[in-house]
């Protein structure tokens, strides 16, 4: 375990700050051994699910490599989801267990009766009667534990909502996490003695890999609960933070504050990815001698591209060139090299790439071909080598740290009694990246407002997916002769001067 290999060469260094405790790289390796033996004794083992939803907390990271040496599977879950959301996912990945923090009893207590789970262990307090606190940990011993998971065995589910079938669970190995470390090694600047602000939730992909190689690289991470620009800035000049990771709207709040760059004048460079990053927002920070590096990755593939500082303003809208050990191709529907310059799709093959989808062999056969892993991105190279993705994967939508899929909210719009068709793609927001806009076709002879469809929402999807914009229209929708949705065709009508919807 790489952890406790850490541990040896600089035990008392702090690898962990959050709420004002320090945990050393000792003492980490040290929780996550309790953590591992008090699993055990909840009667977990190898490749058990154990659900994890918590904000970032020391107990999150602690867990995270606990479960890791035990070879239970950790799945993370978002909190924003609703109660049916979190059942889906729950049941699809088959949980044995479910770790949460006190502020999310209420969510966890909605679904409990639904589903049936061995183990709830409440981080923080009050703890439910139901739950056994995160406290009992620290009756287990500390001393090193056995290694049972590792090499191709699962690490993580990852899940993503949204598509025709249940929730989609990416499968994450051991190898994988390290090899998304290798790649941030030998790709970015890091240096041993690094200080990097989490501000992004550890329960999403970008957020536990970053812990991962902090850990590894022997940085300090200082964890935020929840992000707040003001808190994020005074937090990065008291703490002397070196590495900003965030996501474009969290750049764009703190770009809002007057003088943030006197109070990030310690950062050596800024990391962000997630969504399009606006050309005035590179200009902002690069005017200001930040160094900003734009990245495209995603949890099914790892890293792909990264776009550095000297081009990020002649090259704003390009995803920029391949990380290390990347295999990267853009193809023709036949699968055959598209020329410089042409649209096709992007693959990818390598040690970052998934191993499948949790019990989904058909989306597993579907994504991966031949080794290689349909993106679903459509993109193009310029004569330089540069990557331009020109439409988002499936047509999710960015928002925030959040990706949305289309076909979800669509569905429980075509669900509404008034009705007849519905389509819903992602518009530019100067601070979110995108925000859900839907297209709505009343059925002939009804009449429907914009509450009737939220309040419809209402329960049916979490917060950040109701639609922030709808726009009604008597004209149908475009489909092509298969009768699929051209959302494409959407976007580009809405944008145009004068929309003819």
């Amino acid at each position: 375990m790489l952890l406790t290999t850490k541990t040896h060469h600089q035990p008392n260094e702090p690898a962990i700050v959050h709420q004002g405790r320090i945990v050393s790289f000792r003492e980490l390796n040290e929780r996550a051994n309790r953590w591992a033996r008090a699993v055990t004794e909840l009667g977990f083992g190898k490749r058990d699910r154990l659900g994890i939803m918590s904000r970032n907390c020391s107990e999150f990271v602690e867990a995270y490599f606990g479960l890791a040496k035990l070879g239970v599977v950790t799945v993370p879950i978002n909190w924003r989801l609703s109660p049916s959301e979190l059942e889906q996912i729950c049941t699809q990945s088959g949980l044995k267990g479910f770790i949460f923090g006190a502020d999310f009893t209420e969510n966890v207590e909605a679904m409990r009766s639904k589903i049936v789970l061995n183990q709830f262990v409440c981080i923080g307090s009050p703890s439910p009667g139901w739950a056994t606190n995160a406290n009992f940990v620290a009756n287990y011993p500390s001393d090193e534990t056995k290694l049972v998971g590792g090499g191709e065995d699962p690490a993580f589910i990852f899940y993503t909502s949204g598509t025709t079938g249940p929730p989609k669970g990416a499968v994450l190995t051991h190898h994988n996490c390290l090899w998304w470390f290798n790649q941030m090694s030998a790709t970015l600047d890091f240096r041993s003695g690094d200080r990097v602000l989490m501000a992004i939730p550890l329960i999403h992909g970008f957020g536990s890999v970053w812990i991962l190689n902090n850990v590894l690289r022997g940085c300090t991470s200082f964890l935020m609960s929840s992000f707040d620009p003001k808190t994020a800035t005074e937090t990065t000049q008291e703490r002397r933070i070196s590495i900003l990771p965030a996501v474009p709207a969290m750049l764009q709040l703190i770009a809002r504050l007057p003088d943030f760059e006197k109070y990030m004048s310690s950062v050596r460079w800024i990391w962000t990815a997630g969504s399009q990053v606006p050309v005035s927002l590179i200009q902002t920070y690069a005017g200001h001698g930040f160094k900003m590096v734009i990245g495209y990755a995603g949890t099914d593939f790892g890293f792909l591209t990264a776009l550095g500082t000297d081009k990020a303003v002649e090259k704003w809208d390009s995803e920029g060139l391949p990380f290390f050990g990347v295999d990267l191709r853009i193809v023709d529907e036949n699968g055959f090299d598209v020329k410089t310059g042409q649209l096709g799709e992007v693959i990818v093959r390598g040690p970052g790439v998934i191993s499948g989808y949790w019990e989904n062999p058909e989306a597993t056969a579907e994504a991966i071909v031949n080794g290689w892993f349909h993106t679903g991105d459509l993109a193009r190279f310029d004569e330089d080598g540069y990557l331009y993705v020109v439409d988002r994967t499936k047509d999710t939508i960015n928002s925030g740290a959040e990706k949305i899929y289309p076909i979800e909210i669509e569905n429980v719009l075509l669900a509404h009694p008034k009705v007849a068709d519905a389509a819903v793609i992602g518009q530019p927001h100067e601070i979110w990246g995108e925000t859900v806009t839907a297209v709505v076709q009343p059925k002939v002879g009804e009449k429907v407002t914009d509450i009737e469809i939220l309040n419809f929402c209402n329960g049916k999807l979490a917060r950040f997916k109701s639609p922030k914009r709808i726009i009604f229209t008597e004209a149908a929708l475009p489909r092509n002769a298969s009768g699929k949705l051209l959302r494409r065709v959407i976007r580009e009508q809405l944008n145009r001067p004068k929309s003819t919807l």
